[in-house]
């Protein structure tokens, strides 16, 4: 079983969904800071609904890059906001892919 999302890749697999999750809420957050207005609209058009995606994320990291992200991802939240409701779900992920790993 491929551990990298480059493995996975390599192996025709598709990459760790909360990678990809990951990927498409810092694309809207990107998308966010270039755009001409700083309203409800704005955010339903950026960030907001990938940032929805991770608040509501209940699946474990299926790699150890994917753990690893989600920590990247509640540090940063923390760092810059202090709080996100999307912090303690990118928490569990990581620590199920480490729980799992470890019975293995």
């Amino acid at each position: 079983m491929p551990n990298t999302p480059v493995q996975a890749a390599a192996e025709g697999l598709p990459k760790d969904p909360i990678i990809a999750a990951i990927e498409a809420y810092h694309a809207g957050n990107a998308a966010y800071r270039a755009h001409p207005d700083d309203d409800e609209a704005a955010i339903e058009a950026t960030y907001g609904p990938p940032s929805r995606v991770l608040e509501s994320w209940e699946q474990p990291a299926q790699t150890r890059q994917g753990a690893i992200a989600a920590l990247k991802l509640a540090l940063y939240e923390h760092e810059q906001y202090g709080g996100s409701e999307l912090i303690f779900p990118m928490l569990d992920a990581a620590l199920a892919f480490l729980e799992k790993e470890d019975v293995q």
